[in-house]
């Protein structure tokens, strides 16, 4: 109806205008749907990213689904379960690499026959891993070398 307007009166200003303000509303609704898509794209990337276990990734995805729809609390709240899954996650490899060195230490000083110093480094890897069979193992084992150190010194 506009365009015919505009056909039969070129210089119509409240054709133009209306023209104008339809094709605005048109582009905004376009760049709406838009959003929601990659609103829905970012959810479903970060959820599959959850089911994977790539807490990194799922908290870049919830985070690009919050930029879009910063109140959504799918979103807020999944966002924050693969942040917390994250921060578990760095724990455990901080505890990990924690027992790997203090068993590497404890290793070398026994081999340097530094039987308090071992027993001190398995001690250590206990506290990052307290259930260990193998540290547990190695501090019974020093603790009975001490045991055997000073029996013979008496």
């Amino acid at each position: 109806m506009l365009f015919r307007s505009l056909k039969l009166k070129p210089e119509d200003a409240a054709a133009k205008q209306k023209l104008a303000e339809a094709n605005a509303a048109l582009e905004k609704e376009n760049a709406l749907a838009k959003s929601a898509q990659a609103y829905e794209a970012a959810m479903k990337k970060g959820s599959d990213h959850l089911i994977a276990k790539a807490w990194n990734d799922a908290v870049i995805s919830f985070t690009e689904a919050l930029r879009l729809n910063p109140n959504d609390n799918k979103a807020l709240t999944s966002k924050k379960e693969a942040e917390d899954q994250l921060a578990k996650q760095n724990a455990r490899a901080e505890n990990q690499a924690k027992y790997e060195k203090a068993m590497s230490e404890g290793d070398a000083r026994i081999k340097q026959k530094q039987w308090r110093e071992a027993l001190l480094s398995y001690n250590n890897a206990l506290a990052a891993k307290p259930q260990d069979t193998a540290a547990n193992e190695k501090v019974k084992d020093i603790e009975n070398k001490i045991k055997q150190i000073g029996r013979a010194h008496v």
